[in-house]
């Protein structure tokens, strides 16, 4: 199932500006000074209920400078900030990296295999780009020493000069697919080419490269 993907989100206002913060900064004035004695004093639940556990993990914030009205204005300052927008943008793989103006794909290896990942933008020579389970979709141009690794296929929608590992999940039926081919390696299931072996017919043609039983083939698409 393909992903969209949109432009950066919208400029909110500068932190100290939003209301939520200017509240948790009078909320700080009030608790800043109280002893954690007094606070476990006035709430005898709060070694429970400050808590939290996941992945092996446990957390006790209920030792800190930390109420009900704490997490709550933490909430609301979330909420103003847009989390949830940004955090959807960043699934999406929206550019919310603004100094860059790219995607940021911390979340590629915990993606559904079901779902594509799609790069809305160039990649830089030393940057790897790898969703195991799944298709890789990159709009723009795959640098000289860069690599995309993928479980399924690989489409690149500008110049291809690293290199395309496809199908590492175990995908016979992956494909590679670019619009201008001067790739430094093409890979699907351990069969291979790379620049110094290939046609050089094929240098900047739009390619689509398959595997025939356990031979790699190239055919030019345009």
């Amino acid at each position: 199932m393909a992903k969209t993907t949109t432009t950066a989100t919208e400029a909110i206002a500068p932190l100290s500006m939003r209301p939520a913060w200017r509240a948790l900064q009078g909320h700080h004035e009030r608790v800043g000074e109280v002893h954690l004695r007094d606070l476990f004093a006035r709430d005898r639940t709060r070694g429970e209920r400050l808590t939290a556990d996941g992945a092996g993990l446990f957390l006790d914030y209920s030792k800190n400078r930390i109420t009900a009205e704490t997490l709550a204005l933490l909430v609301a300052l979330a909420e103003e900030s847009g989390l949830k927008e940004h955090t959807e943008a960043m699934f999406r793989g929206d550019r919310i990296n603004v100094s860059e103006n790219r995607s940021v794909l911390h979340v590629a290896l915990r993606m559904p295999k079901d779902e594509s990942l799609i790069v809305d933008g160039n990649v830089r020579s030393g940057q790897t780009i790898m969703h195991p389970q799944g298709d890789v979709t990159i709009i723009g141009r795959v640098a000289s020493g860069a690599e995309i690794v993928a479980g399924g296929s690989v489409h690149i929608y500008g110049a291809l000069q690293g290199r395309v590992i496809a199908g590492i999940s175990g995908s016979r039926s992956a494909r590679i697919f670019c619009t201008e081919a001067r790739a430094e390696l093409l890979c699907i299931g351990g069969a291979y080419v790379t620049a110094e072996n290939t046609n050089s017919e094929m240098e900047g043609r739009a390619l689509e490269a398959r595997l025939d039983g356990d031979e790699l083939k190239l055919r030019i698409l345009s």
